[in-house]
């Protein structure tokens, strides 16, 4: 059988220009610079030591699949650092000086300890069961976020590509 068998889903890979334009959104290098600065980035990346043309920057980065990918990718290489980041926030978070006050809040809020509010006046009825019920599923969600933060700081969870994905 030539081919890939029915109801197999098609694997897509990066083409080259794919893979130049991907190597230039995630350099750390051109964090924070132009769009245009990343476009002309990408020749060192491709053979012909020209940068791909607008036109085609533009259409990759419409393209859902692409975006999807740079996703997966950008999160993949922030969860490879997550340990190291967790424990620099909580050594400075127990620093008793002001600079450890934002890693404290971070830390307070990621627990759910901690919520920033904001003054705001509504005049009206409230209903307040409803109001319980969703401040139990804040505190729940909150509570799957940290559990999950936590096993990927220990390294038993790890993020994996979407299924039907390479990378070349």
């Amino acid at each position: 059988m030539i081919g890939r068998p029915p109801g197999e889903p098609k694997v897509r890979i990066f083409k080259l220009t794919e893979q130049a334009i991907l190597a230039a959104l995630i350099d750390p290098e051109y964090f924070g610079k132009t769009m245009e600065k990343k476009r002309q980035a990408t020749a060192k990346h491709l053979s012909t030591r020209k940068p791909v043309s607008k036109a085609i920057w533009m259409k990759t980065l419409k393209d859902e699949w692409f975006r999807n990918q740079v996703a997966e990718i950008t999160i993949r290489g922030i969860a490879e650092h997550l340990p190291e980041v967790l424990s620099a926030a909580l050594v400075m978070a127990k620093t008793p000086t002001r600079e450890g006050f934002q890693d404290r809040r971070m830390i307070l809020e990621m627990a759910g300890l901690y919520q920033h509010h904001q003054s705001v006046s509504i005049g009206g009825s409230v209903d307040h069961q409803h109001q319980h019920e969703m401040g139990d599923r804040v505190v729940a969600s909150q509570k799957r976020a940290m559990d999950s933060i936590a096993r990927m700081a220990n390294g038993e969870d790890e993020i994996v590509p979407p299924q039907g994905t390479q990378v070349h």
